[in-house]
């Protein structure tokens, strides 16, 4: 998860990933990269975007391990998720 701007920095980890066989998701949250929506939240909303995208992976693909991976807002998004209760 990346923070305000379109930037992928994170890119830069997509190689070693796959070399180590690990199923990778990279998306931008509503109102961020090339997604719809007007505004962000820096984080608040952000999360449960994150949540929608975890269940999905959880309840179709049969994933039981999430890491996070997160810059600056996309860094809070993942935070904030892990702190709900």
């Amino acid at each position: 998860m990346e923070g305000t701007h379109y930037s992928y920095a994170g890119l830069q980890y997509v190689e070693a990933c796959l070399q180590q066989e690990l199923e990778l998701v990279l998306f931008d949250c509503s109102g961020s990269g090339v997604s719809e929506g007007d505004f962000v939240t820096l984080g608040v909303r952000e999360s449960e975007d994150l949540e929608v995208v975890v269940e999905h992976l959880r309840t179709s693909r049969g994933v039981k391990e999430v890491a996070l991976w997160g810059r600056s807002m996309g860094a809070v998004t993942g935070t904030s998720l892990l702190m709900q209760p």
